[in-house]
């Protein structure tokens, strides 16, 4: 059955303002230069019900089909799925390595993923990217080993970061330590949980379908190590 919302926790305030493929380690992202698209709405406070109308199971666990995931090898870095956990380590330093899954593209819906941080220092990353055209448009939620947490949007080659980086408690900050990420998509409407706790939203007006990928990037060039697995897709009739 589909899983329940948990009432929010208190929130510290926003800051103002198929087979086997080449990598698409995502060296270096295109710099991030100025821009007048507008940024979304952000809201902190759920709604009543911040999960409404989630149905019935589409996909029990995305990388149980694991020729529809790139994977890779190099000295420096790898992507490997195994029994249904998918694993992305390297020590490339200051690079964004990822992997998309190529056969799933959402407009709407619920998806729910576990994932374990396996070897991470502080300033490394490790998140979801969700309505993704390879490098082109994509929402990337991104968590540090700090416990930081934060969404960055990538439209038409120009990064920006729409949820400045927040402390919450349940982002990993040890290593091994594992959280659960879920998303729920409604048109413009994508709202972001941990561990069934609601944390914000976003209502999104530029780009509304894409597909899902998975990244880390480790910051000082030691080894990052994070696995993913139980990628759930549940349908939404708000």
């Amino acid at each position: 059955c589909a899983p329940e919302a948990t009432p929010a926790p208190t929130l510290p305030p926003l800051p103002s303002s198929t087979p086997t493929q080449t990598p698409t380690a995502t060296q270096v992202w295109f710099p991030p230069t100025p821009t007048n698209t507008a940024l979304p709405t952000i809201i902190t406070t759920p709604t009543s019900d911040p999960k409404p109308g989630i149905g019935d199971i589409l996909i029990d666990n995305l990388f149980d089909d694991a020729e529809t995931w790139q994977t890779f090898e190099s000295e420096s870095a790898s992507a490997a799925v195994e029994d249904g956990t998918f694993t992305l380590v390297s020590s490339q330093n200051a690079q964004y390595l990822t992997s998309f899954q190529s056969g799933e593209v959402l407009r709407n819906g619920y998806i729910d993923v576990d994932i374990r941080v396996n070897l991470c220092g502080e300033q490394d990353e490790f998140g979801l990217i969700i309505r993704a055209q390879p490098d082109t448009d994509q929402f990337r939620l991104g968590m540090s080993c700090d416990g930081q947490i934060w969404v960055d949007r990538k439209y038409k080659g120009i990064i920006q970061n729409i949820v400045p980086k927040m402390p919450y408690g349940l982002v990993p900050s040890t290593t091994p330590d594992t959280v659960t990420l879920g998303v729920w998509m409604e048109g413009g409407t994508i709202r972001f949980f941990l561990d069934g706790f609601y944390i914000f939203e976003l209502y999104e007006n530029i780009f509304f379908t894409g597909g899902l990928g998975v990244y880390i990037r480790s910051m000082e060039g030691s080894n990052v190590s994070v696995s993913f697995s139980d990628l759930n897709i549940y349908e939404t009739n708000p």
